[in-house]
């Protein structure tokens, strides 16, 4: 910003926007080196979401029992419920996943299936400033594990699936887009670390509904899902960084996924159609 006002114009650009704009972070200098802290972090929950995938291809590997090994993308909106941002309003934002996904037989049509993998979630909230509308947005990342059950149709290809979702906070940034006066181009603030006003874990109830579609011997997959954070996302009890978002609200929204699936236990037929399997 100083390059587009000069030295002199800046303190008087940012005094014009009020205290709730989220526009305070523009006026920090230098941002503390929180970099090595979030590698370890990853490489931390990494660790933990290579072990899970590990779990669901054991769940899966039953020499008797129908059971199934995947990979799955998600991409999808999510928007916010709970107490309105003070002097604004959310605005719904895009979410990604991408998902090892096991399952394992249960009864006839019936799986039980593990997720786990990383979800990506957005918050986003827009307010009215000098000049134009504000905007603000929060950057979640969570290393997650689906659990739940998944019932096929015998004839069709088409399946329900209910699942909770347990996620770990791996990171989170919060950033703003104002606009300048005086110039096209917004002043854009340092995205800073939200972690401390965050809960660090996530609980969200899902249900979709997908269709199989056999290609040889792996099968595609698409499904429509949607989901209800159960907990709120922020830290009720403290929220030391500065932002426009309330103390308290929860994600909700649809998604598209789609992937493929193997076979990982007993041979499986078209839909409609299984092959017997002789037990000793």
């Amino acid at each position: 910003p100083s390059r587009q006002f000069g030295p002199a114009v800046l303190p008087n650009v940012l005094h014009q926007f009020p205290p709730r704009s989220g526009i305070r972070s523009c006026m920090i200098a230098t941002v503390p080196p929180t970099a090595p802290i979030r590698y370890v972090r990853l490489i931390r929950h990494s660790s933990i979401l290579l072990v899970l995938t590990v779990a669901t291809a054991v769940l899966a590997k039953p020499a008797e029992a129908q059971s199934f090994l995947g990979l799955s993308a998600t991409r999808g909106s999510v928007g916010m419920s709970g107490d309105p941002p003070p002097d604004g309003a959310f605005v719904d934002r895009p979410t990604w996943a991408f998902r090892a996904t096991g399952g394992l037989e249960l009864a006839e049509g019936v799986h039980l299936v593990a997720q786990p993998g990383v979800a990506h979630r957005r918050a986003g909230a827009a307010y009215a400033v000098p000049g134009g509308t504000g905007r603000s947005e929060l950057k979640i990342t969570y290393a997650s594990l689906p659990i739940g059950f998944r019932i096929e149709s015998t004839n069709d290809g088409v399946y329900v699936t209910s699942v909770i979702s347990v996620g770990y906070l791996v990171d989170a940034r919060y950033g703003s887009v104002v606009p300048a006066p005086f110039s096209e181009d917004p002043v854009r603030t340092p995205e800073e670390d939200a972690l401390p006003n965050l809960n660090e874990w996530d609980v969200t109830m899902g249900l979709a509904v997908g269709v199989l579609i056999p290609v040889g011997r792996p099968r595609l997959f698409a499904e429509l899902g949607w989901g209800q954070s159960l907990v709120n996302v922020t830290n009720t009890e403290s929220q030391p960084v500065a932002w426009i978002f309330p103390r308290r609200f929860k994600f909700s929204g649809f998604s598209l996924s789609a992937g493929v699936e193997f076979d990982g236990g007993a041979p499986r037929c078209e839909p409609g159609f299984r092959v017997p399997v002789r037990r000793s």
